[in-house]
């Protein structure tokens, strides 16, 4: 069921009797406002850090994204992904020769319209893992 329906909750990240039970794949909607947030050890993969469909709303927000780059040699490069009903709309890399990260969080606001499917994915160049996290922060609009 896509998220906003018939409860207007996410699809992960609350237990029934509305109790915490860990980081969420999916947006976690309160009243106009959304948010998501996961983190994850990346090696050399691409791996999923939001896969949902959205609901009867149309979201305006941001997506951050954030690495420890303590051990991060040249050559490499990680960065994220971001698709929507199958076509790449954000594709940010970091690393060697790339873009720098000062050590704050990199943004990207993005606009996903009503009932799209939604695939936010770290990737990594490297067998190194490395520690990553990803939030999303915005505003709903009903449809």
């Amino acid at each position: 069921m896509p998220i906003g329906g018939p409860t207007g909750g996410g699809q992960a990240g609350f237990g029934s009797g509305g109790s915490f039970t860990g980081a969420n794949e999916a947006l976690e909607i309160i009243g106009n406002h959304a948010y998501a947030y996961n983190s994850a050890t990346v090696g050399a993969e691409t791996l999923t850090a939001f896969s949902f469909t959205s609901g009867n709303f149309y979201y305006d927000g941001k997506v951050y994204f954030n690495f420890n780059s303590t051990g991060f040699t040249s050559g490499e490069r990680i960065g994220y992904q971001v698709t929507l009903n199958g076509t790449l709309i954000v594709n940010a890399v970091y690393g060697d020769n790339v873009q720098s990260p000062s050590g704050n969080p990199q943004e990207t606001r993005i606009l996903i319209p009503p009932y799209s499917e939604v695939l936010i994915s770290w990737v990594n160049s490297d067998t190194t893992g490395i520690g990553c996290t990803m939030g999303m922060v915005g505003e709903i609009f009903r449809a």
